[in-house]
């Protein structure tokens, strides 16, 4: 039995993932969709529950912090939370370009 469709929010905009198509599907322009794999679906969860507890917290300051952790040294845009969580920006695998966060939570 299929599973039941979710409406998710993609870059603002309301989406329905339609597993039969495999893909994310506008609710707003039926032909704007957006393709999607099992493993795509899974990244996209997964990323979206880590961010889920941040909303509705405030951006109390925003700077830019050296890191090199990664193997990707520089400088990133570090966001420091209401709450105390800090929310790092950080880069690709490469280190050229967009990547992931890092969220660090109060003690």
């Amino acid at each position: 039995m299929a599973q039941a469709s979710r409406h998710i929010i993609i870059n603002g905009l309301p989406y329905i993932l339609d597993e039969r198509q495999d893909e994310f599907r506008s609710l707003s322009d039926p032909s704007q969709h957006i393709p999607c794999d099992q493993l795509d679906r899974q990244v996209y969860e997964y990323w979206s529950e880590q961010l889920r507890p941040l909303s509705g917290l405030r951006i109390v300051s925003a700077d830019m912090a050296y890191d090199d952790r990664y193997g990707a040294p520089g400088w990133y845009p570090l966001f420091d939370l209401s709450d105390g969580t800090l929310l790092w920006l950080l880069s690709d695998e490469e280190g050229n370009g967009p990547g992931r966060f890092e969220i660090v939570r109060p003690e």
